[in-house]
C-alpha cells in the first residue's frame, strides 16, 4: 500500500472517524476505575507507531499515559496495545488485525 494512502487513512481515522470519536466519548465515563473498553481496528501501521500516535494524542489533550502499554500478539497478524490508560480516564485495549491493503480503519 502506498505510504501516502496509509498516512491519509491514519489522519482520517484520528481526525474524523466515528469509531475514534465514540472511543474518546466512552473515555468520559465518570467512574474510570469501574470500566474497561475494547476497540477493534484493521491496519497495516506498525503497532509501535500507533502507540506513539495515541499517547501523543492524549498528551495533547492533557491526558498523558499513566500505565505501561503492553504489546500482545496471540497469533500472527493479530495483536493488541493492551492497557492504554490516559490520566484519570478508563483504560482500554486497542486490538488490531493486520491487513496490508488498509492503512487504519475500524474493524
Amino acid at each position: 500500500m502506498d505510504r501516502h494512502v496509509v498516512i491519509d487513512e491514519v489522519k482520517r481515522y484520528f481526525g474524523a472517524s466515528d469509531h475514534w470519536r465514540r472511543l474518546c466519548g466512552a473515555l468520559q465515563d465518570p467512574d474510570p476505575q469501574g470500566c474497561h473498553i475494547h476497540s477493534y481496528v484493521v491496519m497495516s501501521v506498525h503497532p509501535k507507531s500507533i502507540e506513539q500516535i495515541i499517547t501523543n494524542y492524549f498528551s495533547a489533550l492533557g491526558w498523558p499515559s499513566v500505565r505501561k502499554i503492553d504489546h500482545v500478539s496471540p497469533k500472527e497478524n493479530v495483536g493488541s496495545l493492551h492497557g492504554i490508560e490516559p490520566s484519570e480516564k478508563p483504560h482500554f485495549d486497542f486490538h488490531w488485525m493486520f491487513d496490508n491493503r488498509v492503512g487504519l480503519r475500524a474493524a
